[in-house]
């Protein structure tokens, strides 16, 4: 039996080249060079639609001392991944939970995340998500647009050829100031790369 998997896949992978294509993975890269005493978490990365080798990846950082807060940080990439530099810490003095990135069309870059300022933590009345855009690619960030709070956000660009291309989608758990049992699912929407939504 274990022969005729093997024969069957062999068959399978000559009748169909390009689908049992190698892959290739490249060594590790140290992303956070710039940062790399500090602890990283919840990372996520996102892709330029049009050109691979620009990505944008984002994390909240942990500092050193117990009274400082969570960060959001930004690193990019135009090679492909093989060299990474900070973007900068979009805005220092908020906590940079549930952190949010991705590049849209035109190279438009988008950061975001969950927090208040050091008066404002955990106190759900005056958290809030914050989301920034860049029209440079990740260079430059706008000054952040604040929405209600919300946990887990999340965002999606629309990046097939519908009538809604390009759309870049804003979602988070919500809630009526802090009362889990009225949790929904709040949505924002940006229609022109980030100016409003």
């Amino acid at each position: 039996m274990k022969y005729l998997a093997i024969a069957v896949c062999a068959l399978f992978c000559s009748a169909t080249s390009a689908l049992c294509a190698e892959i290739t993975v490249s060594p590790n890269v140290l992303v956070s060079w710039q940062e790399q005493s500090l602890f990283h978490g919840e990372v996520l990365i996102g892709a330029d639609p049009v050109n691979a080798n620009h990505l944008i990846a984002c994390s909240g950082v942990w500092p050193e001392r117990s009274d400082q807060h969570t960060i959001l940080v930004g690193y990019l990439t135009y090679d492909g991944g093989k060299s990474w530099k900070k973007t900068g810490s979009v805005y220092r003095g908020f906590e940079g939970l549930d952190p949010v990135c991705d590049i849209g069309f035109h190279g438009v870059a988008y950061l975001g995340s969950y927090g208040g300022n050091d008066v404002y933590w955990w106190q759900p009345r005056l958290m809030h998500d914050f989301m920034a855009y860049s029209r440079d690619g990740g260079l430059t960030w706008s000054k952040p647009h604040e929405f209600q709070a919300g946990d887990r956000d999340m965002i999606a660009i629309d990046k097939t050829h519908s009538r809604f291309r390009g759309r870049m989608y804003d979602t988070a758990l919500t809630n009526d100031h802090g009362k889990p049992i009225h949790s929904y699912i709040a949505e924002w929407y940006t229609t022109d790369n980030g100016k409003t939504f």
